[in-house]
């Protein structure tokens, strides 16, 4: 088996003769908060991707589903691999593009596609923090590969908890037999702590990731595999928030080989490298055009975001009132018909143009507040600070709030995670 990865969670599998793409991204994801990184020639990617014979799209998270680069390689004609979700979204979105082959897998059944035989595992805890949420969150997966006598573990982002690695490891060793290779996502893929104000981001960056590399070692003692690289969560942030850039929590390759301490074989093949699972061996098959990372960022310091080109001059700050009394009203509806319990004070602090300075501290004059009036909690606050525009195409449906998010400030006090109140704002919608 070969295994090419390009960026974030973008790989080509090749095994039997079998190509299978897996969450192919390029360009920007999260109304523009996000890029990919490394970046590679447009024509050239196209081509490289052309051959493939399926697609599995993890989750409908904007860096794992690309429409866009998706029919610009034109890939629509391609039979496209899923989990058959009980929430159908992910499919009509896929079929939306016009793909008339999606293929609906159950959790964790062994499966053929020509030469490959798979498996996808699904989202078993909703935060890699394992705390208990409130809202039922079945979004990612993960997928297991076998194919040529070897077997291979792609995390994704799936969040599973340590109880779950040894669940899947007696699956896998059922099923296909030795696990061959991992790629797993150690570090935050989420905004924390480069976008939260209220905490000191140089200690939490570091406490991240000597937390991450705790459970790394953990799941490698547990899945032990003969290989492993790193795949996941690996983005720049351009634009008005790429000081942000500096407090990314993502730990570095040499510091995942020390942590290894030799129990497995450790590669870096991220931009366009290929790892041969037989001999082991890494050849360059698509070089980058921007393999730097600083430049990469210096290059797309002044992009523009989605929101910036919204056209909100209709909605007046009474307009704005109503939105609001209207969607959250829908929001605590659910919220009391799903027996939720939201554990902090939630309140949102808008701007015309919100940007922050190179120390990463706002550096912008608010123009609203918004609060949830029935949901308060004493001494336990949350508040969301983002653009206007970004605050209205939430409410309005006219993006995802999960997306969305990627471009808000988080001012959290006291500094404690509580994931359901973060998770329930796409239920905050007119």
């Amino acid at each position: 088996m070969n295994i090419t990865h390009l960026n974030n969670s973008f790989l080509k599998i090749e095994g039997g003769g079998t190509k299978l793409l897996c969450d192919p991204w390029a360009g920007t994801a999260n109304e523009g908060g996000w890029r990919s990184f490394p970046e590679f020639d447009p024509e050239t990617l196209y081509a490289f991707m052309a051959d493939c014979d399926a697609v599995y799209i993890s989750h409908l998270h904007a860096d794992h589903f690309d429409p866009t680069l998706l029919k610009a390689a034109s890939l629509t004609g391609k039979p496209f691999i899923i989990k058959d979700f009980n929430n159908k979204t992910l499919l009509k979105r896929i079929k939306a593009l016009g793909v008339e082959t999606v293929i609906e897998v159950p959790a964790l059944q062994a499966t053929a596609f020509k030469n490959l035989q798979f498996a996808i595992v699904p989202q078993m805890t909703s935060n890699n923090a394992a705390l208990d949420d409130e809202i039922d969150y079945d979004l990612d997966t993960s997928i297991v590969i076998h194919a040529d006598g070897e077997t291979f573990f792609n995390q994704v982002d799936n969040p599973l908890s340590l109880d779950n690695y040894k669940a899947l490891k007696t699956f896998i060793s059922k099923t296909f037999g030795d696990l061959d290779c991992v790629c797993l996502a150690t570090g935050a893929a989420s905004p924390y702590p480069q976008s939260f104000i209220a905490c000191d981001r140089d200690a939490e960056q570091t406490a991240v990731i000597a937390r991450s590399l705790d459970k790394f070692s953990a799941i490698i003692d547990i899945l032990q595999p003969r290989a492993y690289f790193p795949a996941g969560g690996t983005y720049i942030i351009p634009g008005r928030f790429a000081p942000l850039n500096r407090w990314i929590a993502q730990p570095d390759f040499e510091t995942l080989q020390s942590t290894l301490n030799g129990r497995t074989k450790a590669f870096t093949i991220e931009g366009g490298q290929t790892l041969d699972l037989t001999t082991l061996g890494v050849t360059f098959d698509l070089p980058p055009a921007q393999p730097d990372r600083t430049a990469a960022v210096h290059d797309h310091m002044t992009d523009a975001y989605a929101h910036d080109s919204f056209d909100d001059i209709g909605i007046r700050d009474t307009e704005l009132d109503t939105l609001f009394t209207r969607a959250y009203a829908n929001y605590s509806r659910k919220m009391r018909d799903d027996s939720v319990t939201i554990a902090q004070s939630v309140a949102f602090t808008l701007y015309d143009n919100l940007e922050v300075d190179a120390d990463g501290n706002i550096s912008s004059t608010p123009c609203a507040r918004y609060s949830f009036t029935d949901h308060v909690v004493p001494g336990m606050e949350m508040i969301f600070h983002l653009d206007r525009k970004l605050f209205i195409k939430g409410l309005t449906r006219a993006a995802n709030w999960n997306q969305l998010l990627s471009l808000a400030l988080f001012e959290r006090r006291p500094n404690v995670f509580h994931p359901t109140v973060e998770f329930s704002l796409n239920y905050l919608t007119v």
